[in-house]
């Protein structure tokens, strides 16, 4: 099994050296207003040597939740939720230079405050990446004898971490 865990590395106060924090799969930055949680944020996402993998999530202000989603391919609905876009067109340059695009895109030029709202996106994501799975279970079942293994989604997990931490509130995806 592949390891979870990475260094992160953040120049020292004044720029002399570095301080290292070893890390597991996820980073929650906590601290009070104004004590620059978000710009640190903002330099992993742009600056740090793990800007090609990191996804920061911005504080949900303003959550518009969208009355239905729809699906799209994995690769499209994928870039338009990291990225913030997605053209056919330019899918060569996205992915050479997706900071760049990232930071036009995602953040409209201002990734430290700009507003975001990327709600539908992540939706049209979980329901693309289930109906994928479910389209190959569908196949694996027709072409087999044997039982077949109902495929894990990020959306079922989703549901099922939902159900321990709002026990009183669901989550359904009819």
């Amino acid at each position: 099994m592949e390891s979870k865990i990475f260094t992160l590395e953040f120049p020292a106060s004044g720029g002399a050296g570095k301080i290292s924090i070893e890390c597991g799969q996820s980073v929650a930055i906590i601290g009070a207003n104004g004590s620059g949680k978000t710009r640190l944020g903002t330099w992993i996402e742009f600056e740090s040597i793990h800007k090609r993998t990191v996804r920061r999530i911005s504080a949900q202000k303003s959550l518009t939740m969208p009355d239905s989603s729809t699906t799209s391919s994995m690769e499209e609905s994928e870039i338009e939720l990291n990225i913030g876009y997605w053209d056919k067109a330019n899918s060569t340059n996205i992915s050479l230079n997706p900071e760049i695009w990232r930071k036009s895109r995602r953040w409209n030029q201002n990734p430290n405050t700009s507003l975001l709202n990327d709600f539908s996106q992540l939706m049209v994501y979980l329901f693309t990446e289930r109906f994928e799975k479910t389209n190959i279970y569908f196949e694996n079942s027709n072409n087999s004898q044997q039982k077949v293994e109902l495929p894990e989604t990020m959306l079922g997990t989703i549901q099922k971490i939902w159900k321990v931490v709002l026990p009183h509130r669901g989550i359904f995806s009819e």
